[in-house]
């Protein structure tokens, strides 16, 4: 895993679907298998979750703000309990924590409990915000992400980047590949608000904004390396393919496709390049499709998603651990090591088993 322990900022709009208010179940299960495939690949997770599509503090004008604020904090925990659910229906060990006690429902936050649940493998959802009023969950996500030293705060929006404006309102609206705390700050930028922005960046947490509406976008945010290969659909965002590599992790050097997107070639330094079938004729697919090379790790208690993979179908040993790969012509591929050696190797598209060698040499370049 590229990340060991993540933070994720959850809207409470993310749990009510297309209503906006309350709790959508279905939705509620959607998100929670998404994380639990995340957790999965070895990913320690701790879940702030806000309120909003309950009730909002800082919008109602008419009420003491104290008293508005900890209606918010109840509504958090309201959704807390919702995901907890959710996750317990699909198997997935997780604990509430909330940062007012409230002893017959949930536990009470304890930074090193807390850790401990993430060591013992559940996710820990924290409700209540930060316990104060006046805070935001934005800031209840930053200060929970320090203490228990999270790699990263994951922010689910519904948009897939930081824009200097609205891109559903401002079509001239421009995404920032990247972008410093001081400019979000300075820009007024609708990320997170300035505390949590602030405490974010005293602490150097980095904070990477995804589009939680699309199926895939967190897996492959929290991914980098090891066993799996999964391909994307980049209209919808849906899971097209999950491809296995092989047992073991790996560092993946490339993948490629070839032209008409039916085949995809892999290598690695594991020193054996894999060849995978995608069989897919749809002319739509093959100018859209997209993959996720940040290839994840997986543990034997995952069964149902080792051996729902589908495994190469063709492969070709060489000596060498770091090496590129692409195709050729007439059901052909390429391999360029880094020691320098060229190989062209030929598969049969309608047979499993090992490529055969057609050509090895020593790559040589002219003065």
């Amino acid at each position: 895993m590229k990340y060991n322990r993540i933070l994720l900022k959850l809207s409470g709009e993310t749990l009510s679907g297309s209503d906006g208010k309350g709790i959508d179940f279905q939705s509620v299960l959607d998100i929670c298998k998404e994380i639990k495939e995340c957790k999965d690949l070895g990913c320690e997770i701790g879940i702030v979750v806000g309120g909003g599509n309950f009730w909002r503090g800082r919008s109602n004008q008419h009420m003491d703000r104290c008293t508005a604020d900890h209606i918010g904090m109840l509504a958090t925990t309201m959704n807390a309990l919702a995901l907890q659910d959710g996750f317990k229906q699909i198997g997935c060990e997780s604990r509430v924590q909330t940062g007012i006690e409230m002893r017959q429902i949930a536990e009470f936050y304890i930074k090193n409990r807390a850790v401990r649940h993430m060591e013992k493998d559940r996710i820990v959802i924290f409700g209540c915000g930060t316990g104060s009023p006046f805070f935001s969950t934005d800031t209840a996500a930053a200060l929970r992400a320090a203490e228990i030293n999270a790699d990263i705060i994951f922010k689910a929006t519904n948009v897939d980047g930081v824009y200097t404006s609205d891109p559903k309102k401002d079509k001239n609206a421009t995404k920032f590949d990247e972008i410093t705390y001081i400019d979000v700050l300075n820009k007024k930028l609708n990320v997170m608000d300035s505390t949590a922005t602030s405490l974010c960046m005293d602490n150097n947490i980095p904070i990477l904004v995804f589009d939680i509406n699309k199926k895939g976008n967190l897996l492959a945010t929290a991914s980098d390396n090891g066993t799996l290969i999964r391909i994307f659909n980049v209209i919808d965002g849906t899971r097209v393919k999950e491809l296995r590599r092989g047992s073991e992790n790996a560092y993946i050097y490339s993948i490629s496709f070839d032209h008409q997107s039916k085949f995809l070639c892999c290598t690695s330094d594991r020193t054996t390049v894999h060849i995978f079938s995608i069989g897919n004729d749809n002319t739509e697919f093959k100018n859209h499709i997209s993959f996720m090379s940040k290839v994840t790790k997986l543990f034997n208690k995952n069964s149902k998603t080792y051996f729902d993979s589908e495994w190469s179908f063709a492969q070709f040993k060489i000596n060498e651990t770091k090496s590129i790969g692409c195709f050729g012509p007439n059901n052909t591929i390429i391999i360029v090591t880094a020691n320098g050696k060229y190989y062209q190797a030929k598969f049969d598209p309608k047979k499993e088993g090992d490529c055969k060698k057609i050509n090895e040499a020593w790559l040589t370049f002219e003065k």
